[in-house]
């Protein structure tokens, strides 16, 4: 093994900052009598539906066309990626009610957003937790 692939793995066994988790979290709240919001954490994308089938092919579509336009502009799939504002990411407490559900993303889109935030492996599920 070479001096840098010796360096890599050393780095990654003591857990360099790409995260592990790849997972994609979300905040839920109410909106109106029959309809949820949710903010993406990881992505400023906020996405409203009836329930949370719906917000998850929601928040596939916005991820599925942003990654769409890059290509047409021959530009770097989410490279001007931005996270949500900080008064809804401060909201969210790890471990408090929250619902891990799987979704599906073209194994190019995953990897794409995988890069682009850093994590070793594609993006396949969202953890959902309820605004309190």
């Amino acid at each position: 093994m070479t001096d840098k692939a010796m360096s890599y793995n050393q780095a990654m066994s003591k857990g360099a900052d790409m995260n592990e988790s790849c997972q994609l979290r979300a905040i839920i709240a109410p909106m109106g009598a029959d309809r949820l919001q949710a903010q993406v954490l990881e992505l400023d994308i906020a996405v409203s539906g009836a329930n949370v089938d719906e917000l998850i092919a929601e928040i596939q579509h916005a991820i599925i066309v942003s990654y769409d336009v890059a290509m047409e502009c021959k530009e770097a799939p989410f490279a001007l990626i931005s996270e949500a504002p900080a008064s809804v990411k401060d909201k969210w407490t790890p471990g408090t009610q929250s619902e891990s559900k799987g979704f599906h993303l073209p194994d190019n889109v995953a990897m794409a957003l995988a890069t682009a935030l850093r994590k070793r492996k594609p993006i396949k599920t969202i953890e959902f937790e309820r605004a309190a």
